[in-house]
């Protein structure tokens, strides 16, 4: 009787074995879920920017950043998805992020700016704007975010100031040529308003923006005629 327990002991032993055995080849030749790093989930994600697709590149850049936290590039990233969903305060809140992680790079502290401005808050992105200027003098989208911020306010001698230093480094901007316009006009400068519009014409011919600031100009500056 001994015997016979023990052999089924046995039996049952070896069939575990057997049965454990078969569980471990199974989990070796089943597919298992690969784990992308993350620059592969980063160079995804880009795509799905380009495509549009900002909830499916948010959800890969947010995995992205379980992997690398510290990296600025993907805070970035999440703005532009987050911006594109139009999620702004959390947008200018990644954007922040990635400015701090690398405070010397100019897109990551001019689209701090940006956001900010969208999110109505223009005392905040005029003080990014002018940070950003005193590090480059000549950064043009930052000169015209400042020169459109300032004529806003109707600081138009201000205004006139940025958008000089953009046409003296960049004679052919017509958009800041026909702001110029618009600036001088407003400053009572009429003769070099009519100029700088007729520049931005010259530039562009289609300018319809420009056609119009001119026929304006002249109409006011016009003399008025006496009624006959």
């Amino acid at each position: 009787m001994d015997e016979d327990k023990t052999r089924i002991l046995n039996l049952l032993v070896i069939g575990l074995a057997l049965t454990l055995g078969a569980l471990v080849a199974v989990w070796f030749v089943l597919p298992r879920p690969v784990s992308r790093s993350a620059a592969a989930l980063y160079q995804e994600a880009e795509q799905e920017l380009q495509a549009g697709d900002y909830l499916a590149a948010e959800d890969k850049i947010r995995q992205a950043l379980e992997q690398t936290p510290e990296d600025a590039r993907l805070h970035f990233a999440l703005g532009q998805a987050l911006d594109g969903l139009q999620l702004k305060d959390d947008a200018e809140a990644s954007f922040q992020q990635a400015a701090r992680l690398e405070p010397q790079n100019r897109e990551y502290l001019f689209e701090v700016g940006v956001a900010a401005l969208q999110n109505h808050r223009e005392k905040a992105a005029a003080e990014f704007f002018q940070e950003l200027i005193q590090r480059y003098p000549q950064d043009l989208p930052t000169l015209y975010q400042l020169g459109a911020l300032s004529a806003r306010r109707g600081r138009y001698a201000e205004a006139a100031e940025y958008f000089e230093a953009i046409v003296a480094a960049a004679p052919q901007e017509a958009e800041a040529w026909n702001n110029l316009a618009f600036c001088y006009h407003n400053l009572g400068r009429s003769p070099e308003a009519l100029q700088a519009a007729a520049k931005a014409l010259e530039l562009r011919p289609d300018f319809t923006q420009a056609q119009t600031n001119r026929e304006i100009i002249q109409q006011e500056t016009q003399p008025s005629q006496p009624p006959k």
